[in-house]
């Protein structure tokens, strides 16, 4: 599942462009994936270093919509970068040379 769950989130990302940050609320409305599932794969990408989130403390952040971030424990993120620099097919998901 967290495959194609991260698959999905590349894709995404690609739709966008190549940019460097994307934002949360964005990829997650191209995702199209299921919020639990969405932010457990963010933070899995993240903690296996594929991506590295960006975000502030809960404190930190006024008046913003916050219902599309990821959040965990007292952080917010906001959005993210991708740290490998491979890039994938997205019909076959395999890496490209």
């Amino acid at each position: 599942m967290r495959w194609k769950a991260e698959q999905a989130i590349r894709q995404a990302a690609a739709d966008l462009g190549d940019l460097p940050q994307y934002a949360l609320d964005k990829i997650r409305i191209g995702a199209g994936l299921h919020r639990k599932v969405f932010d457990k794969t963010i933070l899995d990408m993240d903690r296996v270093g594929t991506i590295r989130l960006f975000g502030k403390n809960v404190s930190e952040i006024r008046g913003q919509d916050l219902s599309d971030m990821v959040q965990q424990g007292a952080m917010i993120y906001l959005s993210f970068a991708f740290l490998d620099t491979q890039q994938y097919d997205p019909v076959s998901g395999k890496a490209l040379t």
